[in-house]
């Protein structure tokens, strides 16, 4: 088995994922670490391979590479190599919250928790319905008070989907429930809707020496005006979200 820092420094990334296999759990850790390790924006079109290979790794019989393979997965989300739109984004959630389960029936709740805290950063994956299509995708979009995420503008609906290691959400409002769109400074979006649907990532609660894993939820969120910071050209997207509000048939 070649050197895995040498196939680290030549970003070789077919290598690293031949190395998952490895019979020696220290060389699927080290492996795995690896190809978190080189992740930076040259190399996000070379690790879309490796994405089916860490979800496997998931499942690897060593805690400490599972715990490894969430840590990497996490960060792909970081640089986008997963996103909500990412049909892996489903399938990466679904693994990580299995290996969760089976981590706390193990008496070191460590792996537990770290597993916890990446299932978090993975986005709540957002699948388009029938004769549902994307009409804009904004990145880095600021819900205020919150962290920065991705605000994506639907002919149904319009979504904000923030993943961060404190915890994954979306917020999505039907059009046909937008009552007004309203430009505020120069990069601010204020929309008002009757109603709104959360939708939340499963979490790891903690009581005392009592650990449970706690399902996701989705919530019918009180109406409130939503503020959006950081938007390029505010006016240009009030202005297609109302169009596609009067375009949107009612009842969706």
């Amino acid at each position: 088995m070649e050197n895995i820092k040498e196939l680290r420094k030549r970003l070789d990334v077919d290598g690293l994922i031949k190395a998952l296999s490895y019979s020696d759990w220290h060389v699927r850790r080290d492996a795995t670490s690896a190809l978190e390790k080189i992740v930076d924006r040259k190399t996000v079109s070379l690790l879309t391979k490796a994405v089916e290979p860490l979800i496997k790794t998931l499942k690897d019989e060593k805690t400490e590479v599972r715990s490894a393979a969430a840590s990497a997965l996490s960060t792909f989300v970081i640089y986008g190599i997963i996103d909500a739109l990412d049909e892996k984004a489903k399938e990466v959630g679904e693994a990580l919250e299995e290996a969760l389960r089976e981590a706390l029936k193990d008496a070191d709740k460590n792996i537990a928790w770290s597993l916890a805290v990446n299932l978090a950063s993975i986005p709540v994956p957002v699948t388009l319905e029938r004769e549902e299509r994307l009409v804009r995708r904004i990145e880095h979009a600021e819900f205020e008070g919150f962290h920065s995420g991705l605000l994506l503008l639907t002919n149904r609906r319009l979504i904000y989907n923030e993943a961060h290691f404190s915890g994954s959400f979306s917020y999505e409002l039907p059009l046909d429930d937008i009552a007004s769109c309203e430009v505020k400074g120069k990069e601010k979006l204020v929309v008002v809707s009757r109603h709104a649907v959360v939708k939340q990532r499963p979490q790891l609660v903690t009581e005392g020496d009592i650990w449970r894993y706690e399902e996701a939820r989705i919530l019918e969120a009180e109406p409130e005006p939503l503020r959006f910071k950081g938007i390029k050209q505010p006016e240009t997207l009030r202005s297609e979200i109302m169009e596609q509000v009067e375009l949107c048939p009612s009842g969706y």
